[in-house]
């Protein structure tokens, strides 16, 4: 995964914690995409303290230009 970017919706639960995490161990930039700010921001936090590449950010992935926004923003990241 080395040199991939992972944009990822649900990010903050549970799964997609574990998701986030196991991309960014086999070397993926992630995007915690969620509308959990704060969870987003923890599993972010987590990849970043053992070393990881990881953004949060809250979207509403229903919203078609939220979604724009978070895809630019992963892309500037």
């Amino acid at each position: 995964m080395n040199g991939k970017v992972v944009f990822l919706t649900g990010g903050g639960g549970a799964l997609g914690q574990a998701s986030a995490e196991l991309f960014a161990r086999e070397g993926a930039k992630v995007s915690i995409v969620d509308e959990m700010k704060d969870k987003a921001e923890v599993v972010a936090h987590r990849i970043c303290a053992v070393g990881g590449n990881a953004i949060a950010i809250h979207t509403n992935i229903t919203d078609e230009a939220a979604v724009r926004v978070a895809v630019e923003r992963t892309t500037q990241h």
